[in-house]
């Protein structure tokens, strides 16, 4: 899904390592008991952070924008 979201254009390459994804057992019925938050601080430990140039600078202020308000259709 990420792939095919990066081949279309939805993410950006550099962005694909931002998803991690955690594997548990491979037996289904141990993933009730599985510690998932474990694992997944496991895989956060082995991230490696890569070089990204991201598309905004939110250090930045707009004065226009702190105004607005917005409201769901």
């Amino acid at each position: 899904m990420i792939k095919k979201s990066i081949e279309g254009g939805f993410i950006r390459p550099c962005s694909e390592k931002l998803v991690i994804f955690v594997d548990g057992p491979d037996d289904a019925q141990e993933h009730d008991t599985f510690d998932w938050g474990r694992a997944a601080l496991a895989e956060i430990d082995r991230w490696e952070k890569g070089k990204s140039n991201p598309l905004f600078d939110w250090s930045k202020k707009d004065s226009v924008a702190q105004d607005v308000v917005y409201q769901s259709t």
